[in-house]
């Protein structure tokens, strides 16, 4: 019996960034730099096709199986009609955008006629990489997101603010003129990009996915990536570099041991104490007369303070 399979949640930039920290303090690895494959985020509603182990095809909208007789948005009466078009599969679930006709207004696709663009491919709990699925659909009668323009970025967690800007402005040029509505012959907004992190052997990016969107189609309610102070970033880094100097960080280090403690991931909370302690008693001085918000500093000191014990911490371990 066909069973319904939910698709991730797509988390905004700011919730992929506390995950991926989150996920190296677990693992008591250093902070990753990752790289990530963007597509065009297309407005329209979340569909599927899936295949039991005996494939057998069924069709779903985002929340239940559907039928010709129970449809959502016509799209089971369109995978009955273009079953010939559909390759298929063996216990997966061919996860894409019902878009374009009247399933949504404000965007360029809407001018076009109804049609299904794969995202994604969940297969036995495996999800394909975007090689694969262009491989796949290749000869197909359907073309995936990844058949039109789309983008790799590499994003080191350490200093994740600093690519704001940059995906700021993809994303502009994305809203501006939507790329695949473009390639299909028809002018006008596009609505964002979803960025999916590349798999790696020696971090886990299970489920690192996050969405930038525009402003310009207000119908969909979007938030978007907060532009930053490009300028205060250096000279709070450039602070940084001066106060938080190796010298002061392996004191920090000897007296956690001269306390008795370890270096482990269950003390990173008390070497930071430490060390933001240090800094605050030695610098508050130049800290207030650089003029940089005490907030900021303070955070870049943590941060730089907590990737030199966690790197410390994994040589240890290793």
């Amino acid at each position: 019996m066909p069973e319904h399979v939910s698709f991730p949640s797509i988390e905004q930039y700011r919730n992929v960034v506390k995950l991926v920290r989150d996920r190296a303090q677990h693992d008591g690895v250093p902070l990753p730099r990752l790289t990530f494959r963007g597509s065009v985020k297309l407005h329209g509603t979340n569909a599927g096709i899936g295949f039991t182990e005996d494939g057998e095809m069924w069709a779903q909208s985002r929340s239940l199986i559907v039928t010709p007789e129970a449809d959502y948005m016509g799209f089971a009466a369109w995978v009955r009609d273009n079953a010939s078009a559909i390759p298929p599969l063996k216990s997966a679930v061919i996860f894409g955008e019902w878009c374009g006709g009247n399933i949504q207004k404000g965007v360029a696709i809407g001018k076009l006629p109804k049609m299904f663009v794969p995202f994604a491919v969940l297969q036995s709990g495996h999800w394909w990489s975007p090689s694969e699925m262009k491989s796949f659909f290749f000869h197909s009668g359907l073309r995936c997101i990844y058949d039109f323009p789309n983008w790799t970025q590499v994003i080191d967690f350490n200093l994740p603010e600093e690519y704001q800007n940059e995906l700021g402005e993809l994303t502009k040029a994305v809203e501006a003129e939507c790329p695949v509505a473009k390639e299909l012959g028809v002018s006008g907004v596009g609505e964002g990009i979803v960025w999916w992190a590349e798999h790696r052997d020696d971090f886990n990016t299970d489920g690192l996915i996050f969405k930038v969107k525009g402003e310009k189609h207000s119908e969909t309610h979007v938030k978007t990536l907060a532009a930053v102070d490009v300028e205060k970033i250096a000279n709070v880094r450039l602070l940084v570099d001066t106060i938080v100097t190796q010298h002061r960080l392996e004191k920090k280090l000897d007296d956690l041991k001269e306390q008795g403690l370890e270096v482990g991931i269950k003390n990173t909370g008390q070497f930071l104490k430490l060390v933001t302690g240090d800094v605050m008693k030695e610098e508050a001085d130049t800290i207030s007369a650089s003029g940089l918000p005490q907030t900021d500093v303070m955070r870049g000191v943590s941060m730089r303070a907590k990737q030199f014990f966690m790197e410390t911490a994994h040589v240890i371990s290793l």
